[in-house]
């Protein structure tokens, strides 16, 4: 039979440290709380958020029609994850406008030179990570966001970049801003963009 120890207070008879020894497990017993209000807990790692690393782009893009994309400057992050187990937990959001009824932004996340998250392959559609795009005629003044999390395993100790690139269709894509882009006071105002990595102990 277990033996059972009612107590309201520990204290170590010496020094300042209470030790459980190696192979012992302390059970918490389902319905109770486990209260470190006030303490500083260390050692943890599995599912804990070792780091965090933002990048904010506040000023303005453009990208014209072209095939390929290329780079949003400012969005981009490096990190070095602490164990080849880590999770990178990415998240984005990139607000902007089009030039025209149908225009796109087509987005891609990387992962240093690799896409990732992307759609999957249909025929010749773009595959993207995200997109936004103007469905209203004369909708130059408006502004759209687009928003993803995606938990990435880079299974490296060594600096990874992961950065967002962007191109346009058929007309003018603008990151921060919308393609009228009226310089008033009530209307077509300016926005931010960020792209997050948090590393998470696994």
């Amino acid at each position: 039979m277990a033996s059972l120890l009612k107590t309201n207070s520990i204290s170590a008879a010496t020094g300042t440290t209470v030790t459980i020894p190696s192979g012992t497990t302390l059970d918490i017993a389902s319905g109770a709380t486990l209260d470190t209000t006030g303490a500083t807990v260390s050692g943890l790692t599995t599912g804990k958020v070792l780091q965090v690393v933002q990048a904010i782009k506040t000023d303005t893009q453009s990208f014209t029609s072209s095939t390929s994309f290329s780079d949003m400057v400012g969005l981009s992050v490096s990190i070095t994850p602490s164990s080849t187990s880590s999770k990178i937990l990415v998240s984005f959001s990139v607000a902007g406008g089009t030039g025209n009824d149908q225009g796109h932004l087509m987005m891609q996340l990387l992962r240093d030179s690799t896409a990732i998250g992307l759609a999957d392959v249909a025929s010749n559609r773009v595959r993207n990570t995200g997109i936004y795009f103007n469905t209203a005629s004369g909708g130059g003044g408006q502004v759209l966001q687009n928003s993803f999390m995606l938990l990435d395993s880079p299974s490296t100790t060594s600096s990874v970049t992961y950065k967002m690139q962007g191109k346009a269709n058929s007309s003018t894509a603008h990151v921060n801003r919308s393609d009228r882009d009226v310089d008033g006071t009530t209307y077509d105002g300016r926005c931010s963009s960020h792209i997050t990595v948090m590393e998470i102990g696994a």
